[in-house]
């Protein structure tokens, strides 16, 4: 699962999660990671030595590799499990990483896992992460920043809203989110049921999220009062979402799965159970 590819001086590497064998349960086992040595020939497998450590997003930035990605991914849907906690990664060698702030392995425990971000032209952080098993800022999204002199200090702000598998990018001092957009009236994931227990809220907003349609949305992020706001919807329906963009001279080029666009509009759990496609489009910004 989370299949990443990364150029690190000049070398090519693959790294991925590996799950267990249940289909409907969420069991990490680590990462791994293969070299490229040539056509038809990768290197040994490279197991992780942190047994739970999920990938999410890699990305170079000023010449710097970095990966982010969370652990305690095994508890992601039991809302009595030890909170997630989101790691930042740097490596000069593409083999051997290290935390991308010394001394501060973890930049965020609570209820986050997947999570991406970009660095302003200041140097301060700004990241989106899906918050699924919910904390403090209820269930939903967070949206964050840190200073560019401590990145391990994240500002956070609640969004009920969950962005599901987000990626986030930068065009200009414009920031740019791709994630999942619930079809409801207020697309909300967190339906402020504070009358329930924690456990209770927690299978109550899983089940109607299953239920209702689902899109793969482009959604503005405003860094300052840390709010996203939708901007449109791309070619999607039904199991959708998990976006990768390459910035090329013609524009950003998206790749991106979705159930079929033209079909009917499923639920998210309809989706899951039916064939899905990857699409390629262009994304024009200007």
């Amino acid at each position: 699962r989370e299949p990443r590819f990364a150029v690190v001086n000049g070398e090519l590497f693959l790294y991925m999660a590996v799950l267990g064998d249940n289909a409907i349960a969420f069991e990490p086992e680590g990462t791994v990671s293969y070299h490229y040595e040539g056509p038809g020939s990768w290197g040994p497998k490279v197991n992780w030595p942190d047994a739970t450590f999920i990938p999410w997003r890699i990305k170079e930035i000023d010449g710097t590799v970095y990966m982010i990605g969370y652990t305690g991914g095994e508890g992601i849907y039991d809302p009595d499990a030890d909170p997630l906690e989101i790691h930042l990664l740097t490596s000069e060698d593409g083999e051997n990483w290290q935390a991308a702030v010394p001394g501060s392995p973890v930049l965020q425990r609570g209820g986050g896992s997947e999570t991406d971000f970009v660095f302003l032209d200041d140097g301060d952080l700004v990241a989106v992460t899906r918050n699924e098993q919910g904390d403090e800022f209820g269930y939903g999204s967070k949206i964050c920043r840190a200073p560019a002199g401590d990145l391990s200090n994240w500002d956070c702000k609640g969004d009920p809203r969950k962005y599901d598998s987000p990626l986030v990018f930068k065009r200009g001092d414009d920031v740019w989110l791709v994630g999942r957009r619930n079809v409801t009236d207020d697309g909300a994931y967190d339906l402020n049921k504070a009358e329930l227990d924690p456990t209770e809220q927690y299978y109550d907003y899983q089940l109607n999220y299953w239920n209702a349609p689902k899109r793969c949305a482009l959604w503005s992020v405003d860094p300052v009062a840390l709010e996203v706001t939708w901007v449109l919807d791309l070619p999607s329906r039904g199991d959708t979402c998990f976006a990768s963009v390459l910035d090329t001279d013609d524009g950003l080029l998206l790749y991106n799965y979705s159930s079929d666009p033209n079909g009917p509009d499923v639920s998210w759990i309809e989706g899951q159970t039916s064939p899905t496609f990857i699409h390629r489009m262009i994304l024009d910004l200007q």
